[in-house]
């Protein structure tokens, strides 16, 4: 399924519907380049659950909790250099705790997170930089059941 989001605030939009489809236990691992507006769509995800805490990336943290009737785990492995340091972390007692996971920079970790995750790829449409479209974004979820897709596009 892929998206356009044509500002921050429709990118905000798109991760608050999304925020309805997910369930304990979701991995959403995000991909993008710097910039390109993951913590925006983590911001979106937060709304979408009724977190009122403020969303931040977790960038020197590591990792950002946001509570609400269902836990947000927000990771950043930016800073990660190898799989060791990402083991290291204790990641799998968060990963599987009730709570919904979401992976800034999930591409580091691929062969460690598996294929339950939910990849959402977000990047700027070079097309459009010189141009007044400068935020626009392209989306792109892929791992999403065909039930949860459904119920995403309605």
């Amino acid at each position: 399924m892929v998206l356009i989001s044509k500002s921050p605030e429709d990118t905000i939009k798109i991760g608050r519907k999304f925020a309805h489809i997910l369930f304990p236990n979701a991995i959403v691992a995000l991909v993008g380049s710097l910039g390109s507006g993951k913590t925006v769509f983590v911001k979106g995800i937060c709304q979408g659950l009724g977190i009122t805490q403020e969303v931040t990336s977790p960038s020197f943290a590591l990792m950002n909790v946001y509570q609400n009737h269902i836990v947000v785990f927000h990771f950043d492995f930016f800073r990660l250099n190898s799989l060791k340091e990402i083991a290291d972390l204790g990641i799998e007692e968060f990963l599987f705790a009730n709570g919904i996971s979401v992976i800034e920079w999930a591409e580091k970790a691929k062969s460690f997170l598996g294929n339950d995750c939910i990849w959402v790829t977000i990047e700027r449409l070079p097309e459009m930089e010189e141009t007044s479209k400068e935020n626009w974004r392209r989306i792109k979820i892929e791992g999403l059941p065909e039930h949860l897709k459904t119920r995403f596009e309605n």
